[in-house]
């Protein structure tokens, strides 16, 4: 298991440092990486996605752990080192890599990679039924969009348990009404039970952000949105209802969609309700009404 002294060491040989910009805090308390993993209960059955391998020390318990493990890495410098590093361990591929290929786009290399593992997982074990899950100490500049890309992408995973920015953590669990209540709380609370884990302080990275950090673990549960692409149409009319707070949700959603479905949707609310001022359950059945006439 990797400490601070070991990151260092392995950063310096290569003559590296931490790269700000990728957001690269690397975890260095054990405790909370075997926490990590065993509140995702990672098994031999699992394949697991890690999203910002860095130098490999979580990487090496999961790979101890589960299946196969799939570890994406955007730095050039980074994803070289755990490549050699996992060479000789034919359960681990290391993608060189942004996870996210748009803002919105999961990079195709990921599902690629989780969908050829859990056959060969399935193939060498015709009695297991193998489980996609993202285990990871999330770069804090990509966290949100990859949670939502994650929620309706394929294959579909079966737990996400991550670390996580507080005030990321502190939207993904806001109430209506709450200034952070918005699209990712909405998503997520709709299509999975949260579970907060941990509180984690600054001083269990290195270097230390100025921020606390939250884990989370996410279980995918059933939604009332029927389609492939149901969930995914909900979520682009949160961004439109939400993108602009100051406005009413009847002004965004008049710039979504025909006004005859904004008024549709809207009749029956106050014509000044700002949209996070609505409930979830209202939400919900707008999102329902919404896919109806889509």
């Amino acid at each position: 298991m990797q400490t601070k002294q070991d990151i260092v060491a392995i950063l310096s040989a290569a003559g590296l440092h931490p790269d700000r910009s990728l957001g690269q805090h690397f975890l260095i308390d054990g405790n909370l990486m075997r926490k990590l993993i065993e509140s995702a209960e990672v098994t031999s059955d699992d394949v697991v996605l890690e999203v910002g391998g860095g130098t490999g020390g979580l990487s090496e318990l999961l790979a101890e752990t589960a299946g196969h493990l799939v570890v994406v890495e955007i730095d050039h410098d980074l994803a070289p080192i755990l490549a050699r590093r996992f060479a000789d361990r034919a359960n681990v591929t290391v993608i060189h890599g942004d996870a996210l290929k748009r803002k919105h786009t999961v990079n195709p290399q990921v599902p690629a990679a989780l969908t050829d593992a859990r056959a060969r997982l399935a193939a060498a074990t015709p009695t297991a039924s193998p489980r996609c899950k993202l285990v990871a100490n999330l770069p804090y500049h990509i966290a949100t969009p990859l949670i939502m890309n994650l929620l309706i992408g394929q294959p579909a995973l079966d737990r996400m348990c991550f670390t996580i920015q507080k005030e990321v953590a502190d939207r993904i669990t806001a109430d209506a009404g709450n200034r952070d209540f918005g699209p990712l709380a909405i998503a997520v609370q709709t299509a999975c039970a949260i579970t907060r884990i941990a509180k984690i302080p600054a001083q269990a990275f290195w270097p230390a952000p100025r921020v606390a950090s939250s884990m989370l673990r996410l279980d995918p549960q059933p939604h009332p949105f029927e389609g492939p692409d149901a969930l995914a149409k909900f979520i682009d009319l949160l961004h439109a209802a939400f993108a602009h707070r100051r406005k009413t949700l009847r002004y965004n959603l008049n710039r979504f969609t025909q006004p005859a479905v904004a008024e549709a949707l809207t009749r029956g609310l106050d014509d000044k309700v700002r949209a996070e001022q609505l409930t979830l359950e209202t939400w919900i059945a707008l999102g329902r009404a919404y896919l109806a006439q889509s």
